[in-house]
């Protein structure tokens, strides 16, 4: 796996711990993720940026994803 594809998992997994969501969810293709990671941004930087522009909630502690 090389670095990008590093990177893209990594936040793919951050949006699902903290938003419940994933980047298919959220449309993203892979051009703009390469973009992004181009850019030197911090996976954790990159979610929450994206985060607060579409002001996505955090999921709550209760949260239990389906099997």
């Amino acid at each position: 796996m090389g670095e990008s594809e590093t990177w893209c998992a990594s936040v793919n997994r951050l949006f699902v711990q903290r938003y419940a969501i994933d980047i298919q969810d959220i449309g993203f293709d892979d051009e703009y993720l390469e973009r992004c990671y181009s850019s030197g941004e911090a996976a954790s930087e990159f979610v929450e940026r994206i985060a607060s522009k579409f002001d996505l909630d955090p999921r709550t502690a209760g949260y239990r994803p389906q099997s």
